[in-house]
Formats: structure tokens, sequence, C-alpha cells
């Protein structure tokens, strides 16, 4: 049971990971490819993507301490 256990929280892990990153490529492709359309505003692209950013990186700080 203790093998189970073990792998089940493994693939968990895995899994939670690569959907942040998927999500962290999609949100600098999508905010770069809005930046390129809309250059009159990149100081307001900035901002979100620098939230988003901490955003990120409190959110993979919370899954490091729960494991």
């Amino acid at each position: 049971m203790v093998v189970v256990m073990v792998v089940v929280v493994v693939v968990v892990v895995v899994v939670v990971v690569v959907v942040v990153v998927v999500v962290v490529v999609v949100v600098v492709v999508v905010e770069s490819a809005v930046v390129m359309i809309f250059p009159a505003i990149p100081l307001f692209e900035d901002n979100n993507h620098v939230q988003c950013t901490n955003r990120i990186h409190i959110t993979l700080s919370q899954i490091n301490v729960q494991i």
C-alpha cells in the first residue's frame, strides 16, 4: 500500500507541475502576441505579466511546501 501511495503522490505532483508549466508557456506566448499586436499598451501587459509571474511563483512555492 505504501508503494501505491508514493506512486500516486509522484504522479499527482508530476501532473500538477506539467499543467503549471503549460499554463506559463501559454500565458507567455499569448502575452508576447498581444504585445506585438498592440504595442501601444506595453505597460498594461508588463503589469499583468508581473502579477501572473508572481502568482505562479507563489503557487509553485505552495506546491513545494506541500511536498
